[in-house]
């Protein structure tokens, strides 16, 4: 996914020529993951962890080919983004629960987000690049191709582990009966503004870039070159975020506030490399204690309603910036505006540790 992920919003620029169809598609994408994730949530209990990994590679597979066709006919383009959103909690929904029962004897889980954030970035650091190139020499259609082998020999290894979970704890009422309790909602802002930045960051930032430097091979290298350079920070972050607790989280999202700040007033390749290197230097102190408050948190309480919960609210933010940005597309309000979503979303994000705090006491 490292290849296509930030090129997707530029494939549907590309097949409709309005920036607004861009977050409309990624707007129904989020819509089906909120409206499944129950569904999703009642499958994954019943088939197991491995089943369901499986099933989210052939469900990957099908929506990129499902936007291979989008060229001849745009149905296909608005079918694969229905399906995208079905991949999405059938593959998140293993990964972390996984990950909330993988924790060593310190309680903590610092260590483990920064080891899969290792992970995580030596695939996504070669994975634009490779993709920008892929789309000059030969044009998405091979890049989509490629992608799908890749997505169909995902799940292998997960046949070859001795940990295949089934029959966990699920409970509908227990996943609605949150929602009325006011004291759940620092995390459920939390949550929402993971989401919206997720938006703003992964769409409308790979857009502008777009629209500055008109280059698929640069905007692959900017990305790449960013990821690789933050990439020996993660396994330290994580381990220091374990021994000194998740409060630097707070000025990580004050730095980054300050880039979005700048960003709409960049034009050069140079710049816009080092503001993105910024920032992903910076999101590694967001992002890792983030996760590593969430799992740590997860891991005390019914898990995988926990986890839908989680799911449900980061794609309600999605949903949610989508919405505003076409709002604003509109309105022909400037990149500062839409950019200012990613700021709002950063200071939401950082309620999970007020929730922290006091969670022993919530029913979550």
């Amino acid at each position: 996914m490292g290849m296509v992920g930030i090129f997707i919003p530029l494939y549907v620029y590309e097949l409709t020529g309005d920036l607004g169809m861009i977050f409309l598609f990624f707007m129904i994408v989020y819509a089906v993951v909120v409206a499944s994730s129950i569904w999703v949530g009642a499958v994954v209990t019943r088939i197991g962890i491995d089943k369901s990994s499986m099933v989210a590679s052939l469900l990957r597979a099908g929506f990129l080919g499902l936007l291979i066709f989008g060229k001849a006919n745009l149905g296909f383009l608005w079918a694969g983004a229905i399906l995208w959103g079905l991949v999405i909690p059938f593959y998140w929904f293993p990964y972390r629960y996984t990950v909330v029962v993988s924790k060593n004897e310190d309680g903590k889980f610092g260590e483990e987000v920064g080891k899969m954030r290792v992970v995580d970035k030596i695939a996504a650091a070669i994975g634009p690049f490779i993709g920008g190139l892929i789309i000059v020499s030969f044009g998405f259609t091979v890049l989509y191709i490629v992608s799908i082998i890749l997505a169909i020999l995902s799940p292998i290894p997960l046949l070859l582990d001795t940990y295949s979970k089934r029959g966990m704890r699920f409970s509908v009422r227990k996943i609605s009966s949150s929602l009325e309790r006011r004291k759940n909602w620092p995390i459920f802002l939390a949550w929402l503004g993971y989401g919206m930045e997720t938006v703003i960051y992964g769409v409308a930032w790979w857009v502008f870039v777009f629209l500055m430097i008109r280059d698929y091979e640069v905007m692959g290298a900017v990305s790449s070159g960013a990821l690789l350079l933050t990439l020996l920070v993660c396994w330290w972050a994580g381990r220091w975020i374990d021994k000194k607790g998740p409060g630097i989280l707070k000025i990580g999202v004050l730095v980054n506030s300050l880039n979005w700040l700048l960003r709409p007033f960049l034009r050069t390749a140079s710049l816009i490399f080092g503001s993105d290197l910024l920032y992903q230097l910076v999101a590694i102190f967001i992002w890792t204690p983030y996760e590593a408050v969430f799992f740590e948190i997860a891991e005390k309480k019914r898990r995988l309603e926990f986890i839908i919960k989680r799911e449900i609210w980061v794609n309600l933010g999605g949903f949610l910036a989508c919405f505003l940005v076409l709002i604003f597309l509109a309105l022909r309000f400037s990149w500062s505006v839409i950019f200012g979503l990613g700021i709002l979303g950063l200071f939401f994000s950082s309620l999970i540790l007020e929730f922290k705090k006091k969670f022993e006491k919530f029913e979550v």
